[in-house]
């Protein structure tokens, strides 16, 4: 299968960047290099994390969607 974006697709993905680096950065934080490298370690602490990672997401759109209604 192959996902081809249009132009709007790209804008859009691009705009999700910076959040998706915010929630990126609190799932991973504190692992070290060898952890990262090590899937397990990875899957653990991401999974240990991931509500934080919903939380802020859910956070961040609430706040958009309050800010849009003025």
């Amino acid at each position: 299968m192959q996902l081809t974006l249009t132009p709007k697709g790209r804008e859009l993905l691009a705009s999700l960047a910076p959040d998706q680096a915010q929630v990126n950065d609190l799932i991973f934080q504190n692992l070290s290099a060898h952890e990262f490298t090590e899937p397990a370690a990875v899957a653990r602490q991401a999974g240990i994390r991931s509500e934080r990672g919903i939380a802020l997401l859910e956070y961040i759109l609430g706040d958009r969607e309050l800010r849009a209604a003025g």
